[in-house]
């Protein structure tokens, strides 16, 4: 089945959905029909109470842009006071297994922008059920390298920062408990203030993950025994501050479906 009259290699335009991505997801039927999961906050309004999914935080704002910073159809997030190392995640609850073989297949998304590069980190992705969480990023992320993570099963894209400024983004996954994560492919995106950077993630339900920016495939990994396969997961925005400052971004979009049946 598939999902969308567009071309699945497309990158799609700025501020929607990548077709790359989600060319060959059934989108809403997932949940029709009972095939699997879809959810998506949508900066554009069509959500009642923002961020529009779970949240967990210490003291997380969300309001939505008026376009005086980014974009109005966009929902500004920020971690509340300049505390260091507050904290928040917006995500969805643990949808399904990233399984070699399994024939499941997995889709992430996000449209998202920094306000400002600072002493910050960053994570989008999947995460098991202990990951969805506003701890994601572990407390003062490195201000000369890649964000440490919480010692849980992740799939995803991590900021990396230069001179206690978040630079680049780098594509990464992780087994709980296997000491740290690793990197597919570091630098994949270079971030600037108030400049939009569609991440994706995409499960093939055979043997293979691919991350994509802004529509362009960046990396891809085999499943392996490196990889959780055992628990189900979900799908998390974690954002984390390093310092006694604030931390703000914005996200047009987030997304995330899985396909259990055919």
């Amino acid at each position: 089945m598939q999902g969308g009259a567009v071309g699945f290699s497309d990158a799609g335009n700025a501020g929607f959905p990548s077709p790359s991505v989600w060319g060959d997801c059934p989108n809403t039927l997932l949940r029709d029909k009972g095939l699997g999961y879809f959810a998506q906050a949508d900066g554009a309004g069509d959500v009642n109470t923002l961020p529009g999914l779970p949240e967990d935080s210490d003291a997380g704002s969300y309001t939505y842009d008026t376009g005086a910073n980014v974009d109005n159809r966009a929902v500004a997030f920020d971690v509340g006071a300049a505390t260091d190392n507050n904290a928040l995640a917006i995500h969805t609850l643990p949808l399904a297994k990233m399984a070699k073989g399994s024939g499941t297949k997995l889709w992430a998304e996000v449209d998202v922008a920094f306000d400002a590069l600072g002493d910050e980190g960053l994570f989008f992705g999947f995460g098991d059920g202990s990951a969805l969480v506003r701890d994601v990023i572990a407390d003062n992320p490195s201000n000369t390298a890649q964000a440490g993570v919480i010692d849980q099963s992740l799939v995803g894209f991590v900021t990396t920062q230069a001179s206690s400024a978040i630079a680049t983004i780098d594509a990464v996954y992780q087994k709980a408990g296997d000491g740290g994560a690793t990197t597919v492919q570091a630098s994949v995106a270079t971030l600037a203030a108030k400049t939009f950077v569609r991440l994706g993630v995409r499960y093939d339900g055979r043997d293979t993950v691919r991350f994509y920016v802004d529509g362009a495939k960046v990396a891809e990994k085999q499943i392996d025994s490196s990889f959780d396969q055992t628990h189900d997961l979900g799908v998390v925005l974690g954002l984390k501050t390093g310092a006694a400052v604030q931390a703000k971004a914005y996200y047009r979009f987030i997304r995330a479906a899985a396909q259990t049946a055919a």
